[in-house]
């Protein structure tokens, strides 16, 4: 009977391990994912300001509602800018036509 429970005891630890490896695996992409947005996040920020300079003149705050306040008017620029989608088929179409051009020189 010993035997029995031994064996049981072992699978439970066993199966204790695997889950504890599975749940570092999952921390491990989750971080892995969060750095890649980060990453992702930063180059953006830095074309944007590279292009719309004034934009660094907003300077970042503690909470989330302050940054609301603080950064009004980009996010309404944004807001209205991602709102007209025939002005942003426009600008894809001219920038993909300046790509074409670039690339077949």
């Amino acid at each position: 009977m010993s035997s029995v429970n031994e064996k049981i005891q072992q699978n439970i630890e066993r199966y204790r391990q695997q889950e504890h490896q599975r749940q570092a695996q999952k921390a491990r992409e989750k971080k892995k994912l969060e750095a890649i947005n980060r990453d992702r996040e930063r180059v953006i920020g830095k074309i944007v300001s590279d292009y719309f300079p004034e934009v660094m003149r907003f300077q970042p705050c503690r909470t989330d509602e302050d940054n609301k306040i603080e950064f009004a008017l980009f996010i309404g620029f944004l807001s209205e800018l991602s709102s007209d989608m025939e002005y942003i088929s426009n600008i894809k179409g001219k920038v993909k036509s300046g790509l074409n051009k670039i690339h077949k020189q």
